[in-house]
């Protein structure tokens, strides 16, 4: 069997995604393998996060083009509206609770 090679982001939400992907396919009879990759963005973390769109998925997108992985796993915050008509949103997973909360003194 071939093993899909997963995508993402070198980030603790973007592995954590990518580790629950990882299981849904397990639990499906696929074999998986998760490759972590660094964007643009997390080397430039604690500049203008709003001056370059989609610094943290241009990295894996191109990985993904180039066949070097399978499938990419992205928070939907990174994602810009417009993608490359190159790459296909395929799935979402399932929205996790949201009962959390930030408050400012």
């Amino acid at each position: 069997m071939t093993q899909i090679k997963i995508g993402t982001r070198t980030s603790t939400l973007a592995m954590w995604q990518a580790n629950k992907v990882r299981q849904i396919l397990h639990d499906n009879g696929c074999k998986t393998k998760i490759v972590g990759i660094s964007s643009q963005g997390d080397k430039s973390l604690g500049g203008d996060l709003a001056s370059t769109v989609g610094q943290f998925i241009h990295a894996v997108d191109n990985e993904l083009m180039a066949g070097n992985i399978d499938i990419a796993v992205h928070s939907s915050k990174d994602v810009p509206v417009k993608i490359s008509d190159e790459i296909v949103n395929l799935a979402y997973l399932e929205r996790g609770c949201t009962n959390d909360l930030l408050i400012f003194p």
